[in-house]
């Protein structure tokens, strides 16, 4: 309640400077930035204006997110980028917990880009387990390296992912102490957010913490880990999501050592998107991990062996259903406790293998990725027996 009304009183102190100068203020984050484009000065004037505008515009969308909670805003903080946490659900009760951790360019004013990652992983558990409560808190809690000339080298490093390592075991901490529920407590890092969360289990010890992590399209876990167990876990506890196609997770491992490896030791589950092109690795599959798509409805059977049902109406009163990626499907899964029936469903995946290729001019190491070749699904959740 207190960061609600934070976030009411930061919004009225900038329609009071609006009004002032008889202008309407701005309500989404395009409007905000077209006005200060033209007036330079305001911006420093206006200070968090531009977070509160994005927080609220966000907390006002659909039902879930008009019922979530403002777990945390402090919007002047990391020089105005700010910090704020968003659960979907209530922590404090739900059975299963799970903190959304993100990466490369995120900030509160891009709250509905974490948000709508959390939201969509809160959707998929609660198709995963609907007989008990959860919660899926974004976690906008440290200061991600930027993009461009505003932070061009914070990425390549992993000093924001130490720092942030320990705000965020700080919060996990927090959230595991006031917690009833018996059920998972699973912290999922995406890009830079996974070496965050690496760094945390080696250094902060929040494996002790948590029952779960999941690394998404990582560049590395950061620090010195080579295993599983040099995070403090085992490999029924770790979990990785890396796509083939991902050119993060394969052109890019400068923060540690690749967690989808098979010397790893975690366990690797499908996260190719249906949509990654032919051949050749992008950045788009890098922003895949979270996807889900409305289809319609047809009467053959999907990969779960079951005859595809209405979910509602879609366009002239066609039924359609609801499917998710391998790898949002797999989450869903994983943060409700059910990881263990990956493998059954056939949705585990091999690990990365790494070679030395001697060469007449010296030698060089190559990665060879088996899910390269395999044909990507996407997924529909069982209806729950009755």
């Amino acid at each position: 309640m207190a960061n609600r009304i934070s976030l009411a009183r930061d919004l009225e102190r900038g329609r009071a400077w609006f009004e002032a100068r008889g202008k309407k203020m701005p309500t989404t984050k395009k409007e905000y930035d077209a006005f200060v484009k033209s007036e330079v000065e305001a911006a420093r004037e206006l200070g968090p204006l531009r977070n509160a505008i994005a927080m609220n515009s966000f907390l006002t969308g659909d039902s879930d997110k008009k019922n979530s909670l403002l777990y945390a805003y402090e919007p002047s903080q990391y020089e105005g980028r700010g910090r704020a946490a968003v659960a979907f659900g209530d922590p404090d009760t739900a059975h299963h917990v799970a903190v959304c951790v993100p990466g490369l360019g995120s900030q509160v004013s891009k709250i509905d880009e974490v948000g709508g990652d959390a939201a969509a992983l809160y959707e998929a558990s609660k198709r995963a387990d609907p007989t008990h409560d959860r919660a899926v808190i974004a976690w906008q809690g440290y200061d991600a390296p930027q993009l461009g000339v505003e932070d061009p080298l914070g990425v390549a490093h992993q000093d924001k992912a130490l720092a942030g390592a320990h705000l965020l075991n700080r919060d996990v901490s927090a959230i595991a102490a006031t917690r009833a529920g018996a059920g998972k407590l699973t912290v999922v890092g995406h890009s830079y957010g996974s070496t965050t969360t690496g760094l945390a289990l080696q250094r902060d010890g929040m494996g002790a913490r948590i029952d779960q992590a999941v690394l998404l399209g990582s560049p590395g876990v950061g620090g010195s880990a080579k295993t599983v167990a040099d995070l403090g876990m085992s490999g029924d506890r770790v979990f990785v999501g890396s796509a083939s196609r991902d050119l993060v997770t394969t052109g890019f491992q400068y923060l540690g050592h690749d967690p989808a490896n098979e010397d790893f030791g975690a366990t690797r589950f499908d996260a190719e998107s249906p949509d990654r092109k032919p051949a050749g690795a992008s950045l788009q599959d890098h922003s895949r991990y979270y996807e889900r798509v409305s289809e319609p409805a047809k009467p053959d059977q999907d990969k779960t062996g079951e005859a595809s049902g209405s979910t509602g109406a879609g366009s002239k009163g066609q039924k359609q259903i609801e499917k998710y990626s391998e790898s949002l499907y797999s989450m869903g899964m994983i943060a409700t406790g059910r990881g263990g029936e990956l493998e059954g469903e056939g949705l585990t995946a091999p690990g990365r293998k790494t070679h030395v290729v001697s060469t007449p001019h010296g030698g060089f190491t190559s990665s060879i990725d088996p899910e390269w070749q395999r044909h990507p699904e996407r997924y529909k959740f069982k209806e729950p027996a009755r």
